[in-house]
């Protein structure tokens, strides 16, 4: 993550508690325990969009394409102010994250206004997080919104991971449900 620049090392008064999980492909997760910054960080009232409303939205379509943001969080910079309070102990010493970290009550609600303002005008797109999926009524239409969606999200510098996207289906599983025309 230092190599990444998703962290560097701080001089931070703040450090919270860390632990390291194995992921199922075999690399390590930071978990840090932001619970003592979460009780005092001013709550973000971010709207979660919601399941209906995005099915709505997508019953006539046709085709379907799903698209995974690359790191998720970690494409979200901080502000300067904010990196000392996310620092944490290592065996290098400490460190904080240039990076929005999972873990802050912020996170998610941050993230989902970063995808909302950037796929605004957008009406082929519906995001959930760090899960988008692009729906058409023609196949023409549907390669045209792919690349448009992919081109927007360039422009923001937001990047998807190529291996958990899947482009062009008929039916595709979307946030647990299966997502088909009709």
């Amino acid at each position: 993550m230092l190599e990444q620049d998703i962290i560097r090392p701080s001089t931070s008064p703040y450090c919270s508690p860390i632990t390291a999980v194995n992921k199922p492909d075999g690399s390590i997760r930071l978990c840090i325990d932001f619970r003592k910054l979460n009780s005092i960080t001013e709550f973000d009232n971010e709207p979660i969009p919601q399941l209906e409303e995005i099915m709505t939205r997508v019953h006539r379509a046709k085709y379907f394409s799903k698209l995974d943001m690359t790191k998720g969080y970690f494409q979200i910079p901080l502000e300067e102010n904010s990196k000392k309070c996310t620092a944490f102990q290592t065996s290098m010493g400490l460190m904080e994250f240039n990076y929005l970290p999972f873990g802050l009550s912020t996170a998610a609600p941050s993230f989902n206004r970063a995808m909302s303002r950037t796929l605004q005008g957008l009406p082929f797109v519906a995001s959930y997080f760090d899960d988008i999926l692009i729906f058409s009524g023609s196949w023409k239409e549907h390669v045209q919104h792919i690349n448009q969606t992919l081109e927007t999200l360039g422009k923001a510098n937001f990047t998807v991971k190529p291996s958990k996207c899947m482009l062009g289906s008929k039916e595709i599983n979307f946030l647990g449900h299966v997502v088909s025309h009709g």
